[in-house]
């Protein structure tokens, strides 16, 4: 959503919600049969403090011990969407404080708490949904293997995760990239000898048709363009994959003006999580991550706001 909204219009959007249950982006047509009690703030809170007060005290009416919740998917679901809702409209470091409180009330009985690792999984890592937001699944993340006596086998892939998530965050330094330029037999190329200007950076397969879609919108952005012919931004097209055959096959139908290489161990080396394929990170001239798995529209945004005078 676009529309800025303030704590008032938060509480008329949740009723809304409650009443539509069109919070939800998986629970499918099934019929909720219960809901959450929304809870009041105080009327001493305003703005931000009132929404965050809201996702801390969102679970209380919830008796997560209670079977009924677990075999009514759709209504703990449609629960789960509409706190998710109201988490996006939190600064990011007020989340993981309603992210601890939830998992440490679902932790009363196993069988609850892994179900709602895995909405927060399919609600925050997934890319394909609308809700997707790498602080919050963080949080999830951080507050789930937090908690004592967590069964081994049942942390191992959210420890993954974790380090998977935590991997090239905004403000960090980006992992460097070494890769085979066209016609090249060596891997001689490396992403930071690309220091000294931006850089879109675009991990992409050859024949992908979004792929295909975003090579096209990127190649015929004015605002990229011109942060291209004013030496302020570089574009590196990365192949992660190992047919090399039809990586060289393709290498015609990408625009011209563009760095592209192919780095075969990208995948194995998980130095970069791509789950999906554009996946587009843009980087500062000191290589430092300013945007992550964004879409080419945001990157351009981004780009057309801060790289021309």
């Amino acid at each position: 959503m676009h529309i800025k909204m303030t704590a008032i219009h938060i509480i008329l959007a949740l009723n809304l919600l409650f009443i539509f249950n069109a919070g939800a982006c998986a629970a499918g047509p099934q019929q909720v049969r219960r809901q959450v009690e929304l809870p009041s703030p105080p009327d001493s809170l305003a703005g931000n403090q009132k929404i965050k007060w809201i996702t801390e005290h969102y679970w209380d009416s919830v008796d997560m011990d209670d079977e009924a919740w677990l075999t009514d998917s759709a209504s703990l679901e449609q629960a789960f969407a509409t706190w998710s809702w109201i988490m996006l409209r939190l600064p990011s470091g007020d989340i993981s404080r309603p992210a601890s409180i939830m998992f440490r009330k679902a932790s009363s009985r196993l069988d609850m708490l892994l179900r709602i690792e895995e909405l927060a999984e399919t609600y925050f890592d997934d890319p394909n949904s609308p809700y997707r937001n790498e602080n919050i699944w963080i949080a999830c993340l951080q507050s789930f293997l937090g908690l004592p006596d967590i069964p081994e086998e049942y942390r191992i892939r959210p420890v993954w995760q974790l380090e998977s998530a935590l991997k090239n965050r905004p403000g960090t330094p980006a992992s460097d990239i070494s890769g085979y330029l066209p016609d090249s037999e060596t891997e001689s190329f490396r992403l930071y000898s690309m220091s000294g200007k931006a850089v879109l950076l675009i991990f992409y397969e050859p024949g992908c048709p979004e792929c295909e879609r975003v090579e096209k919108y990127i190649s015929g952005s004015e605002a990229i363009g011109d942060a291209v012919n004013e030496h302020k931004l570089g574009i590196l097209a990365v192949y992660p994959g190992k047919d090399t055959i039809m990586w060289e096959k393709h290498l015609p139908e990408l625009p011209g003006g563009w760095t592209v290489i192919h780095s075969p161990g990208l995948y194995e080396s998980r130095e970069y999580v791509i789950r999906a394929t554009p996946t587009i990170y843009l980087l500062d001239r000191s290589m430092k991550v300013v945007l992550k798995d964004v879409s080419a529209e945001e990157a351009e945004q981004y780009i057309s706001g801060n790289f021309h005078d």
